[in-house]
């Protein structure tokens, strides 16, 4: 199933030495290198990507979304958190709150999002896993088996003609 990764923007920023020093240098320019990685990550994968940005000092009164690069952005609004963005996400949608996975490292964020029974991963594994050539991020609270272990670059892909019964139930159970 796929996963709904909400990530926390500016938590993430500050937590990345790379990311922290272009903000430094251009506070726009680390968001939008946030953005590529995480258009990175979504290659190959079927989940769906949100960043929340903190917009609580923005004289803006609702929250801002947009999208980048196939990933959802979202500005809170003034006076409102990105913690309490990521929280009214995870809340507001009670039966299906397994395919959330928050990325955060902030203690409270964290807590009150496995309150509401969602994952939460830290940042430097989603990261990580952004980084070119890595896999994509697999569910962490599943076990994948041996395949993954190895390395195993095969598919499932079923072949051969769909109208035909499998040959288990070809096979004829005798003559007599």
């Amino acid at each position: 199933m796929a996963k709904h990764v909400i990530v926390d923007g500016f938590n993430i920023i500050r937590r990345d030495n790379e990311l922290s020093r272009i903000e430094q240098i251009n506070f726009l320019g680390a968001q939008d290198t946030l953005v590529q990685k995480m258009a990175a990550y979504r290659r190959g994968t079927s989940n769906k990507v949100t960043i929340v940005y903190d917009g609580a000092n923005s004289e803006n009164s609702f929250r801002q979304n947009s999208q980048k690069n196939g990933i959802n952005v979202i500005y809170s609004a003034q006076g409102e958190t990105a913690d309490d963005v990521i929280v009214d996400m995870v809340a507001r949608d009670a039966h299906q709150r397994s395919r959330y996975l928050v990325v955060t490292a902030d203690r409270d964020l964290g807590s009150a999002c496995r309150r509401h029974g969602v994952v939460v991963l830290p940042p430097e594994e989603l990261l990580r896993k952004s980084q070119a050539g890595e896999p994509p991020l697999r569910n962490p609270d599943t076990w994948h088996g041996k395949r993954e272990e190895q390395g195993w670059v095969g598919h499932t892909k079923k072949k051969g003609n769909p109208r035909k019964a499998p040959k288990n139930k070809r096979k004829t159970k005798g003559l007599w």
